[in-house]
């Protein structure tokens, strides 16, 4: 988790940005599979942090070239 400092960034960015990291997309789909339960502890936990949460914003960002990208064959 950090935070924006100072005023500094785009007024349309939100003050606090948490980060998920994972091992790989199907350690997220795990992991996002537990959460989708709703079921007690999960529950009371989702609804305690949603409670204090507005203006969310949300982005799915992954490591970039992809390792089985072809290189040497791009056109631009």
């Amino acid at each position: 988790m950090t935070r924006r400092k100072l005023g500094l960034g785009h007024p349309n960015l939100p003050e606090w940005h948490i980060t998920l990291e994972f091992e790989s997309m199907a350690q997220m789909d795990t992991a996002f599979g537990a959460v989708a339960s709703r079921g007690d502890p999960v529950e009371s936990f989702h609804h305690a942090m949603k409670s204090k949460v507005e203006d969310v914003f949300f982005a799915l960002y992954r490591d970039f070239p992809d390792d089985n990208r072809v290189r040497g064959d791009e056109k631009f």
